[in-house]
């Protein structure tokens, strides 16, 4: 299991977790994401094809991402904290589900940036 080292430094030093960065070697050793949905960790799971559990927030933009993600097929709205370890393991143990995702999250148009720049080029250029 891997830790954000902001969150690692509160864990006993022989807790036996890996230290996560953010950065590209982080994501190819993460299974799923436990969250809160900020755009941020949105894009970083999306482009690295890692699910996200969106941990409940009053926040009306993370409760609308959150929303988003789950319509999408690419994340789950956990309610409580306490809820990820349950959604998280069954998620892990079924292969069809884990498939559907890694399937929904190859379908997934990622070429925004590469659009926008083409129509501020085109547009405003």
């Amino acid at each position: 299991m891997c830790v954000d080292r902001r969150l690692a430094r509160d864990l006993a030093p022989s807790n036996g977790f890996a230290l996560f960065d953010h950065d590209a070697d982080g994501f190819g050793m993460v299974d799923a994401v436990v969250a809160r949905p900020g755009l941020g960790i949105i894009t970083d799971c999306v482009a690295a094809g890692i699910p996200l559990f969106a941990v409940h927030e009053s926040n009306s933009e993370m409760e609308h991402n959150a929303r988003v993600l789950e319509s999408m097929g690419l994340g789950w709205t956990l309610q409580s904290p306490g809820e990820f370890v349950d959604r998280l393991t069954e998620f892990m143990g079924d292969e069809a589900a884990r498939e559907e995702f890694r399937r929904r999250a190859e379908l997934l148009d990622k070429c925004g940036l590469e659009q926008t720049v083409d129509y501020l080029r085109t547009y405003l250029g």
